[in-house]
């Protein structure tokens, strides 16, 4: 005679055959906190070591060298010997490039703001103080006056007067060089 199966025992099998969970709804929740936990400090890890790894690098490098302001003024004077600009017939133009390249070197080199200042007011910034020798004072405040010749008050000087303005120019760069700590880097 073949068994008679109940509801309850019909239930039973059927649970039989189900696994059993025995960690329960919290259990798993907790489960998935530190699995979450663990994620986040793995990420956080991996940020570090990056970050370390980034600073290690660049502290072997050393920072780039200052610019050589002479190089650079140099160079623009040069450039501007060779351009269509200095063989024109507007001196005003002449002048005034001169007079930027040379504005632009002081203050890059000495930090005195130099390219936006009228010629007296840089004058009068530099009196008592400029950080190159009365020689070198004396050529630019004759430069400048020379240029302000041509630019405002209609001076027409030949071009061997131009020639001699580039040449004091290139002479106050050359007696005022880099100091010997900055003179290893920059622009060749």
């Amino acid at each position: 005679m073949d068994p008679v199966l109940t509801n309850d025992t019909a239930e039973i099998e059927q649970i039989a055959f189900q696994p059993l969970d025995l960690r329960g709804p919290t259990a798993k929740a907790r489960f998935w906190k530190y699995l979450t936990a663990a994620f986040v400090l793995c990420a956080l890890a991996l940020i570090g070591v990056a970050i370390a790894l980034h600073y290690r690098r660049k502290a072997g490098q050393k920072p780039p060298p200052p610019p050589r302001w002479d190089l650079i003024a140099l160079k623009a004077l040069q450039d501007l010997k060779a351009s269509s600009l200095w063989t024109s017939e507007d001196l005003d133009a002449v002048a005034v490039a001169l007079s930027q390249i040379l504005r632009h070197y002081i203050e890059g080199r000495f930090s005195l703001h130099a390219p936006e200042s009228t010629t007296e007011e840089f004058l009068e910034q530099t009196r008592g103080y400029f950080p190159w020798g009365p020689e070198q004072q004396q050529v630019l405040v004759h430069f400048l006056e020379r240029t302000d010749a041509i630019k405002f008050a209609g001076d027409r000087p030949p071009m061997d007067r131009l020639s001699e303005l580039h040449e004091a120019v290139e002479t106050f760069i050359h007696s005022t060089p880099a100091p010997a700590e900055d003179a290893g880097g920059g622009m060749s």
